[in-house]
């Protein structure tokens, strides 16, 4: 680690507390007596920008700010266009789905600010990247290939685009017409990065071909797969009514989550029906139409199951959203489809109480919170669909539900006018 930080001439610290900015300078500076501490405050200047000099840092420690989502728009923004230095992200929320998102858009860390101590950031500190420190060199900036205008039309294949409606770590998503019939999809263009990494692009295609696959209503439809300027992207379904997320956040009712439950459980059995394990299934990835039917979207990771036993395929390398994982997949150990019946528990607890089962200050904590801890108790009396949500969080999949179908049937018997009754719907 020395090594690394010996590289580490000058830090920039961005926080509007000065006490903040203070202690930040004050920790660093015991691993980095050489170098020179740059401090400023957004809230009595501009957001800075790509045109601002970041090549003239090796490290930046900033705070996320009173809104997240806003600030990891910016990220993915700037880290289009610029090559930037390492980013430590601080927070005084210690979400650990927000640390998930902000290390995939490229941070190197992000810490709650109640963790701010030597031992957290030399931790965070020994993983910052070699490659990337030293002053970088501006001739490799980062530029996509051929950036889309919707104002001006561009296209995509048959498609005229419309609107960039949303922003990952390895695809943009456009809403767009059919040239000829006037369809309304939405196009997923992966970034310029994954589709010039193989292994990133075959994860793209297999996540296509396994959704293709399915023809179920509560799976999004993927229509076609196709590449323009050595990007490739895929055509599908647009649900434009919202996410789970959103309608956890403006309360659900118990009818709402009984009829949620029995269509998500609905497009497991499908998926499993097909061999297929979806390992990453949470709120935001459930997207409604119009007419308040759901989808599942977003199996990137998802995997077939085969004879073989299926566990986490790269050691150290986290598979799923801490939040949502099963005991199973927190402990690495072999995976089936009751891990996404677990997961199911775990979302409907979430819409029942309007708060995860399980949370803590870092991933680890989330994670070892699943496999050993009991589950709170719930606030009130559901009555059965109480006893539904435990079962679904049992630690040992053999004493939960077995299939989807069953978790529908058992929502049925309690729930019949609020759970679709008709067998096309569920098979």
């Amino acid at each position: 680690m020395n090594n690394i930080l010996q590289q580490v001439s000058h830090v920039f610290i961005i926080d509007n507390n000065l006490e903040c900015r203070r202690t930040v300078a004050a920790l660093l500076v015991r691993f980095m007596k050489h170098a020179r501490f740059s401090t400023y405050d957004p809230s009595q200047h501009p957001r800075l920008g790509r045109r601002f000099p970041w090549h003239d840092y090796q490290l930046i420690v900033m705070d996320v700010g009173p809104d997240t989502r806003q600030t990891k728009d910016w990220f993915a923004k700037l880290s289009e266009t610029v090559k930037l230095p390492p980013f430590i992200f601080l927070h005084m929320d210690c979400d650990a789905d927000n640390a998930v998102d902000f290390i995939k858009l490229g941070a190197a860390d992000y810490i709650c600010k109640s963790q701010l101590e030597p031992k957290r950031l030399i931790k965070a500190l020994t993983q910052l990247p070699r490659l990337v420190l030293g002053k970088p060199d501006a001739s490799t900036r980062r530029n996509p290939a051929k950036p889309l205008d919707a104002e001006n039309t561009a296209e995509i294949g048959e498609y005229n685009i419309q609107a960039r409606i949303g922003k990952g770590s390895t695809a943009w998503v456009y809403r767009a017409t059919h040239k000829k019939n006037n369809r309304v999809v939405a196009i997923k263009l992966c970034l310029p990065k994954i589709s010039k990494d193989p292994e990133s692009r075959d994860r793209f295609i297999h996540e296509f071909e396994l959704i293709k696959s399915i023809d179920h209503t509560n799976i999004v439809k993927m229509y076609e797969l196709g590449v323009q300027n050595n990007d490739i992207y895929s055509v599908m379904e647009l649900l434009a009514a919202g996410d789970l997320k959103q309608k956890i956040t403006g309360g659900l009712s118990q009818e709402q989550a009984v009829n949620y439950t029995s269509q998500i459980a609905a497009a497991l059995y499908m998926i499993h029906r097909h061999g297929i394990i979806h390992r990453d299934l949470k709120p935001p990835n459930i997207l409604f139409r119009d007419d308040d039917s759901l989808a599942l979207i977003d199996f990137g990771i998802a995997k077939l199951i085969t004879g073989q036993n299926l566990t986490q395929t790269n050691i150290g390398k986290m598979v799923g959203t801490p939040t949502y994982v099963s005991p199973e997949q927190a402990m690495g150990n072999k995976l089936d489809a009751r891990t996404d019946l677990y997961t199911l528990g775990v979302i409907l607890y979430e819409m029942l109480e309007g708060q995860k089962p399980f949370t803590g200050s870092s991933a680890m904590d989330i994670m070892y919170a699943h496999a050993n801890s009991p589950v709170p108790e719930l606030s009130q009396d559901y009555g059965e669909l109480g006893n539904i949500v435990m079962r679904l969080l049992e630690k040992e999949p053999d004493n939960r539900y077995a299939t989807g179908l069953e978790v529908i049937q058992a929502l049925q018997h309690s729930y019949p006018d609020h759970v679709d009754n008709q067998p096309s719907k569920i098979l």
